[in-house]
C-alpha cells in the first residue's frame, strides 16, 4: 500500500507585519549605529518652506500653514560631508581641497548622526534619490501641486561645496519622521 501526500493550500491573504518604533526609540536606535555609512529610506511629513503673505495655505489664525509635504526620500546617515564633497571635486577634475565648516547648530550626540536642539532631535541625510512626493492638506487629502509650486520658497544650492553636482543633505526632525527603513528593515513611527 502506498501512501499518497497531499499538498494543502488556503487562500488567505499573507500579512507582513510592520515593526512599530516610537520616536525615542528611533533616536537611541540611531544614537547606537556602528560608525560608518548606513542607507536609508525614509518617509517624512514636513511643513514646506513657503511664502507667507497673500498665500492660501496660510492660516494666520493659527500662525501655521494648513499643508503637509509626504516625502520619500533614499539616503545616507552617518556619513562623512566633507569625503563626500571631496570625491565628488575628483569626479569633476577638480582638486580635492574642500574642507567643511565646523556646525553651528545643535549639539551631535556623543559621534552619531542625531543632533539635539532645543530639545528636538534631527539628523541629516545626504540625499541620494527623491522617490516622490506629495502636498496634502491637514485632513490629509491631495492638493494640487502646480498650484503649490506658486508659494514655495526657491531653495538655493549650497554655495561653498565647489562642485558642478551639488552633494544634497538635508536635515530631518525625528518628530516628522512617518517611517523608516534602515538596515534592510522597515519601521513605522509614533
Amino acid at each position: 500500500m502506498t501512501a499518497t501526500a497531499t499538498k494543502t493550500t488556503t487562500n488567505a491573504p499573507k500579512t507582513h507585519v510592520v515593526p512599530v518604533l516610537t520616536k525615542t526609540q528611533l533616536v537611541n536606535m540611531l544614537v547606537n549605529l556602528p560608525k560608518g555609512n548606513n542607507f536609508v529610506t525614509i518617509i517624512a511629513r514636513t511643513v514646506p518652506a513657503m511664502n507667507k503673505t497673500g498665500n492660501p495655505f496660510y492660516d494666520s489664525a493659527i500662525k501655521d500653514f494648513n499643508i503637509r509635504k509626504i516625502a520619500e526620500v533614499n539616503g545616507a546617515i552617518q556619513f562623512n560631508y566633507e569625503a563626500a564633497v571631496n570625491r565628488q571635486l575628483v569626479r569633476e577634475g577638480q582638486e580635492a581641497d574642500f574642507t567643511a565648516q565646523a556646525p553651528t547648530w545643535g549639539n551631535r550626540v556623543g559621534s552619531s548622526c542625531v543632533i539635539e536642539h532645543k530639545e528636538q532631535y534631527y539628523f541629516y541625510v545626504k540625499v541620494e534619490k527623491s522617490l516622490g512626493y506629495a502636498y496634502v492638506n491637514l485632513q490629509g487629502l491631495p492638493l494640487d501641486t502646480k498650484e503649490v509650486n506658486k508659494w514655495l520658497k526657491s531653495r538655493k544650492p549650497s554655495d561653498t561645496q565647489g562642485t558642478d553636482k551639488e552633494i544634497m543633505v538635508r536635515k530631518y526632525a525625528i518628530a516628522n519622521l512617518v517611517a523608516i527603513t534602515i538596515n534592510g528593515m522597515k519601521y513605522t513611527i509614533i
